[in-house]
Parts: C-alpha cells; structure tokens; sequence
C-alpha cells in the first residue's frame, strides 16, 4: 500500500472527533495504543490529535499529536504510511469505560491538502497482577497462660508470602 491521495482543497474549517465504543480495561495496566496512519496537513493548523477519555467520554485529554507522513512519489499517493505507539495514562488501568479518539482539526481553509488515514489500531496490556489472600494454617498449645508467650509457625502450602500480618483475637 503506497499511500492514499485525497482531493485539494479549498477545505471548510473542520473540527471533529471520531470516538471509540467503550472500551473494558478491567483486568489490564500497562495499556499502549499501537495505530498505522498517513497524515498530510500543517501542525496547529491541519492535523489530527490522539484523544483519551477515562470516563466514558465526558472528559477528553490529548495524548499526543503524530507527526506529518512524508510525501511519496508524485501520482502514487499523497502520504505514506507510518506507525505510531502512545502508553494510555495510569488511569486506564482496570478502567471499565475508557474512550479514545482522533480529532481533526482544519483551520487553514486553503490548505494545501489536509488529509488523515487511520488503520490497524491495537491495544497491547499485560494483565493486571493478581492478589492471593492466604489462610494459613497453624497449630497453637491448647493453652497459654497470661503472659506466657508461644511460637506459631504459618503454613502456606505451595505459595510463598513476602510477608504476614497477624492479629489476635480475644
């Protein structure tokens, strides 16, 4: 694929985003959003911005702005395409309603060929650690006399703790 050709301008100015469904992060962290895209245009004029909502779409904040694609070949397209990558902030994590979106923005209206393609959007997570409650088991002498002390020793079985927290009961 060498490209996309869009039709010249004169262009209307334009400020529009297209959004994602929700997307269910619960179980993930460590989110990056992996895309293909070509894009003509001039930055803070004619150009697309990664948007990212952490609440279903009621707030928005740019993730970052891909750079112009070069030019191909004259007759063969207009851009080439290239790949851009974007770690999803730390409010993704284990978020149930996560949005992204692209937002075009064209404010030159004679601009010289304001174009974006997307393709090929990914997300790659690791999923998210898993917190393993251990019930020791343990045996206590069948009695202690006040302010006798004994040693109780945990058996986890097969997981190892890092560490343990205990607590008496009267």
């Amino acid at each position: 694929d060498i490209g996309a050709a869009y039709g010249a301008g004169p262009f209307s100015t334009t400020n529009l985003r297209v959004q994602s469904p929700t997307i269910n992060c619960t179980g993930k962290t460590g989110i990056t959003l992996k895309l293909n895209y070509l894009m003509g245009g001039i930055i803070n004029q004619d150009f697309a911005t990664i948007q990212y909502s952490p609440d279903n779409g009621v707030t928005w904040s740019n993730l970052g702005i891909p750079v112009i694609t070069p030019t191909t070949v004259p007759c063969s397209g207009q851009a080439v395409w290239a790949s851009y990558s974007i770690a999803l902030p730390a409010s993704a994590n284990n978020n149930a309603i996560v949005k992204l979106g692209i937002n075009w923005q064209n404010i030159n209206a004679t601009g010289s060929d304001p174009s974006v393609a997307i393709d090929d959007v990914t997300l790659e997570a690791t999923a998210s650690s898993t917190v393993i409650t251990m019930v020791p088991t343990f045996t206590l002498p069948t009695s202690i006399c006040a302010g006798g002390s004994t040693t109780v020793t945990a058996n986890t079985g097969t997981t190892t703790a890092t560490g343990y927290t205990w607590t008496a009961n009267s």
